[in-house]
């Protein structure tokens, strides 16, 4: 990059105006575009939704599913690889329901949440019993906000009543 004033530059500052926006590679163009479509992918996977959006900031409709579908073509971008990872990550934390909802909001194809759902690990009855002796502090006993504290985490209702039963049972044993 070129330096605009050479006096900050003898000194060792930069300041922003001291960048040559010329010599910059141009975002809009085919080649700009990709290698900015490369560079927010090696920051964190995405859809190819959010990935669309992002580049339609930046050029034409054309031109960005162009990039797309090179991007896909060398496998860079794919929403079922990404699904999976997603549920992966963060299938401890959190019910299906939340992840599903998050996926969609995401852009990930409803089947191909269906099929990341399918392979989650675990079971979501200890995965529950696990976040409730987690997080004890949060509910301290007490039914109502044990059960909000699960539904918020996306477990549906009956795992959630059934979940605070159960530990609420293992309690009174000990």
């Amino acid at each position: 990059m070129g330096v605009g004033n050479s006096e900050n530059a003898h000194e060792g500052k930069f300041t922003p105006g001291d960048v040559d926006y010329a010599e910059q590679v141009e975002p809009a163009s085919q080649a700009g575009l990709t290698t900015y479509a490369l560079r927010l992918l090696g920051r964190r996977m995405m859809t190819a939704a959010e990935l669309r959006a992002r580049l339609l900031l930046r050029a034409d409709p054309e031109r960005v599913e162009a990039v797309l579908d090179k991007l896909t073509g060398w496998n860079y971008l794919d929403d079922a690889a990404f699904a999976r990872a997603y549920v992966r990550n963060r299938a401890g934390r959190y019910g299906e329901l939340r992840l599903r909802h998050e996926l969609l909001h995401k852009g990930v194809m409803p089947a191909l949440i269906e099929e990341a759902l399918a392979e989650r690990p675990g079971n979501t009855h200890q995965q529950a019993l696990r976040l409730l002796r987690k997080y004890a502090w949060r509910h301290k006993g007490d039914k109502a906000k044990a059960v909000r504290f699960l539904l918020s985490r996306g477990f549906p209702l009956d795992l959630a009543l059934l979940a605070f039963d159960d530990l609420h049972d293992e309690d009174a044993e000990e």
